[in-house]
């Protein structure tokens, strides 16, 4: 509450209202868990004891490239920030959800040989590193075989694993709250 506490002159005499008003910063005010206009920067990492990865590896190094190569920067709008990433996913991430799209085709020259059934022991993690801060708390997944890590307010990873459906035209969806 807030005391209001008004002053007028009136032929020539001063008076005072006073009045109090609710004051609860908490009614007007919503913290979204992703800020648009953020930085963020995305990497891949991948574990699978099933393809002699043991520990988990830099997706980049696995594909012959160095650590690091397949990392990509956005800046969060409204538009999806990551298309195409690494020719597999369309990722976009809004104040409220992170949006997985499996793009590539059935006959993709590099992911063709790889569509199955996610098998135990395996882990597909995206980084999500923000410049900032953000207010992410906790989160539901659209996959029970999806999961959101929230290493720190500005590393989050979006870990895939056992029994999820790697396979064109898949999509999942991770809500923020």
């Amino acid at each position: 509450m807030r005391l209001l506490k008004l002053n007028f002159l009136f032929l020539g005499a001063i008076f005072s209202l006073a009045t109090l008003t609710s004051c609860d910063d908490d009614d007007d005010v919503t913290v979204l868990p992703i800020t648009l206009g953020s930085k963020v920067n995305v990497n891949n990492t991948f574990q699978s004891p099933a393809f002699g990865y043991d520990d988990e590896m830099d997706f980049a190094v696995i594909s012959g490239m160095n650590a690091g190569d397949f990392a990509a920067d956005a800046t969060l709008s409204t538009s999806v920030e990551f298309p195409a990433y690494i020719g597999l996913y369309d990722i976009n991430i809004s104040e409220t959800t992170i949006t997985f799209d499996v793009i590539a085709p059935e006959d993709d020259p590099t992911f063709s040989g790889f569509w199955r059934i996610i098998e135990a022991g395996t882990f597909d993690r995206y980084y999500l590193t923000f410049e900032n801060a953000q207010n992410v708390k906790g989160f539901t997944s659209s996959n029970p075989n999806v999961r959101l890590r929230i290493d720190s307010e500005k590393v989050l990873v979006v870990e895939i694993s056992q029994g999820y459906d790697f396979n064109p035209d898949q999509k999942f969806t991770i809500t923020l709250n």
